[in-house]
């Protein structure tokens, strides 16, 4: 199993992502957690993912190790830590979490600690109450968000207090917005003082937060909370009611909209009263257009009069746009000519915003007009009668929206089938058919958007013909339908590999991504053949047939790679596959590439093809030099997968004198990982290196040999003053049984490193014997409780 610090060092996202799923969380130690926690900002988010869950499988004891991730530079170690501390969700956790409001002033990071903290529940709660009292502004502010969205009814007397004397109005306007989101009618009181609030902020939120008792003395949700709202839940209302109505006297506009908003939610004639006289009056122009938007039918004699009269005055287009609308909620008939005379209004807008909101509410005028309307001669008139018809109310008026497939205006022709779609769903499927071959693009890219959605196979052939006839837009819209249908399309997918529109084939590629079986290997192989040229054709065939196992065509493959302008890296992944040694040496140029991922594959090609002749060997061992590491890490899994003659040749290296760094680093990791007795003595010669890393590696291959002489080589290591080097090595002898080991790593149950004593407990689970039973079973007092979960487990194992 490869240590955290080798996995972030794997260039490949999908082998970091397994290195991490390899882990076993019982075995990683201080530095294996900040390693995880570094990779919480890997670049590929499924590596984050996998770390996350790693540590959050470590338990209780990863909080303290994200005291500092938590308020991290990095977003992405700020939001998974988040993650994690909300999942583990101990005192110590939700503790952090809090305390991390502090640290940054942008909201959308602190929202991270929010959510989680959100996310963990009533459990945070008691902590969030007593971050009430804190002197940090923005501890204050945030925990407060907290306990509205968990509806904290412990917390309201503490919010209360804070949205009255707080000296941040930022602080005292979340108190506000809070107490309503709980919904307390204890709150009350203290919200309509708040409307007083010198903050205009302040004002508008306390005014939303008392809209959110409207159901106070009417058996609505408030109702449920017990007898305070029962028994004074309308006196509440009326009190509640009367503040708001206040608030249209207010100073600032924005309180005085926000009130007219409110009040409408509220409903009633005297509510509705109040909007008409904001009509009426010498309001702004904003509080007019609220208080329009929230006039509906119940006072509709009284709200006429003065809707008439500002439509038919100087008033303002957007004005103008609202008093329709509010005609369109309005079901006395005089409205609704009103709305019929403003459909020849010399503006379109007007015109179009008036059908649109006589057909808001079904009525005898709207169906009435429906035939004349859609035989205007204006185009945008006819369009908006048939978005109309798109609701459920006029599910029985569908025959007008077939009438109006066959209208002269591909806009009519359009809106039609996206109405239709809407009333019938899936059951438009021959009218999208019919449309999909429509002489307007716009109608038939409308019809292929309609067709991937709903994903019939019935579409196919329309969707076939589309793409022989289409333009190179509708073309690329269809194979995108295609692919979405999925295999069952394949068939109408392969037919266009054979076009000789370089665009078509590409597109045709790109859809087998999603719809190939084995039945595509052939015709991509002869598109690769006939395209050979075209790189980006090329490229994403064998993209595609990277997904399938099949008789490799090494000759095709060879001549695309060497046609190939660049991006060779594919090629020769796929070439890597034939298993065909004699094409090593048609990859080994490609070891030069001024590609990094073109070199890195062909060091992994090379190895698989198992050719171990001494140019593929030599030229491996040049790349032990290259200077993209990944490479070299390649290049030396390679050689330590081509048997002896690449062994005698690493070694050979190794013995020169002055021998490449970087040689000498990748070509003992090839024998270390090979673990053979014969590199014993290369080990001999570098086990004293002064580079740390060289060691662990010779150690890593010596405790993998495990023989007495390994093993003799080792002892020094294990009383090494070194910590790391101790750690290192007690962990290569985890699987070893030699008996030269066993005092050793008894007195190491001793040791002053948490990690040393850890792996030491391991690997006397190794040995059956009295001996490393009492040394496991003194460890059971271990002030660790990794060393304490191995002890047990070794314990296990020998005591059955």
């Amino acid at each position: 199993m490869m240590t955290v610090s080798e996995i972030k060092k794997i260039d490949d996202k999908n082998k970091r992502q397994a290195g991490v799923n390899a882990l076993k969380s019982e075995e990683l130690g201080p530095s294996d957690i900040q390693g995880l926690i570094e990779l919480l900002a890997d670049p590929y988010w499924p590596v984050r993912e996998s770390a996350s869950k790693k540590l959050i499988a470590v338990g209780s004891k990863v909080s303290s190790c994200l005291v500092n991730a938590i308020s991290d530079p990095s977003e992405d170690i700020r939001f998974w830590s988040s993650q994690i501390l909300a999942t583990i969700a101990d005192a110590d956790a939700i503790d952090l979490l809090i305390k991390s409001f502090a640290s940054y002033e942008e909201n959308e990071i602190n929202m991270y600690s929010a959510r989680a903290l959100i996310k963990v529940g009533s459990q945070a709660a008691p902590g969030l109450i007593k971050a009430l009292g804190s002197p940090d502004d923005l501890i204050r502010l945030y925990s407060l968000h907290c306990l509205g969205e968990l509806k904290c009814c412990e917390a309201v007397n503490e919010i209360q207090s804070l949205l009255a004397g707080d000296p941040n109005f930022a602080i005292r306007k979340n108190a506000a917005i809070a107490l309503g989101k709980i919904g307390r009618p204890s709150s009350v009181n203290s919200l309509i003082a708040a409307i007083s609030d010198k903050s205009w902020y302040v004002r508008v939120a306390a005014t939303e937060a008392l809209g959110k008792f409207k159901f106070l003395g009417d058996g609505g949700p408030l109702a449920e909370q017990g007898p305070e709202t029962s028994s004074s839940g309308e006196d509440l209302r009326s009190k509640i009611t009367s503040s708001i109505m206040a608030s249209l006297s207010d100073t600032e506009a924005r309180v005085r909209e926000t009130g007219a908003r409110v009040l409408s939610g509220f409903g009633g004639e005297h509510i509705q009263q109040q909007l008409i006289k904001m009509i009426t009056g010498a309001s702004s122009e904003g509080e007019k257009i609220v208080a329009v938007k929230c006039i509906d039918d119940s006072c509709s004699q009284e709200a006429l009069p003065a809707l008439f009269e500002m439509l038919g005055g100087k008033t303002s287009f957007e004005l103008k746009k609202e008093i329709l609308k509010a005609l369109g909620r309005i079901t006395d008939p005089s409205s609704k000519q009103r709305l019929l005379n403003a459909i020849f209004d010399e503006n379109p807008e007007i015109a179009v915003t008036a059908v649109g909101a006589l057909f808001h509410v079904r009525t005898d005028h709207a169906c009435g007009a429906l035939p004349s309307l859609l035989e205007d001669a204006r185009e945008e008139i006819r369009c908006a009668a048939v978005a109309a018809l798109g609701k459920n109310d006029y599910f029985d008026m569908r025959h007008y929206l077939y009438l109006a497939l066959e209208d002269g205006s591909y806009l009519v022709r359009r809106q039609a089938l996206v109405s239709l779609h809407s009333l019938l769903g899936d059951e438009v499927i021959s009218e999208v058919i019919s449309l999909i071959g429509d002489t307007e693009e716009f109608v038939s890219s409308e019809a292929i958007s309609i067709a991937a959605k709903i994903k019939s196979p019935d579409f196919i052939p329309a969707l076939a013909r589309a793409v022989e006839n289409g333009s190179n837009r509708i073309a690329y819209m269809a194979f995108q339908a295609l692919g979405a249908i999925g295999p069952n399309a394949e068939y109408a997918v392969l037919k266009s590999l054979d076009s000789p529109n370089r665009d078509i084939c590409y597109w045709a590629v790109n859809a087998l991504e999603k719809t190939a079986s084995r039945n595509c290997i052939l015709p991509l192989l002869e598109a690769v053949k006939k395209h050979s040229g075209q790189q980006e054709i090329v490229e994403r065939a064998i993209d595609v047939l990277m997904q399938f196992d099949f008789d490799i065509d090494v000759k095709l493959f060879i001549d695309v790679l060497k046609n190939l302008k660049s991006s060779h890296s594919k090629a020769i992944e796929l070439l890597g596959k034939s298993a065909k040694p004699g094409i090593a040496v048609e990859i080994l140029p490609y070891l030069n590439s001024a590609e990094k991922e073109t070199r890195f594959q062909a060091a992994v090609a090379l190895g698989r093809l198992k050719n171990s002749g001494d140019e593929v060997i030599g030229a491996l061992v040049e790349a032990l030099k290259d200077r993209y590491w990944p490479v070299r890490k390649a290049a030396a899994e390679s050689l330590a997968a081509l048997g002896e003659n690449a062994s005698q040749r690493l070694k050979k290296e190794l013995e020169r004198s002055g021998a490449n760094a970087d040689i000498v680093y990748w070509a003992l990791r090839a024998l270390a990982d090979k673990a053979e007795k014969s590199s014993v003595e290369v080990f001999k010669k570098y086990i004293d290196s002064r580079s740390a890393d060289i060691k662990k590696i010779i150690i890593k291959g010596l405790g993998r040999i495990g023989d007495d002489e390994s093993v003799g080589l080792l002892l020094p290591f294990m009383q090494s003053p070194d910590d790391e080097l101790r750690f290192h090595t007690v962990k290569s002898l985890k699987g070893c049984s030699n008996s030269m080991i066993l005092n050793p790593l008894v007195k190491m149950m001793d040791d002053g490193y948490e990690n040393v004593r850890s792996f030491a407990a391991i690997a006397l689970g190794n040995f059956k014997c009295q001996q490393a039973i009492d040394a496991l079973k003194g460890a059971l007092n271990d002030k660790s409780h990794w060393v304490v979960k191995y002890a047990k487990e070794s314990l296990s194992r020998l005591l059955k």
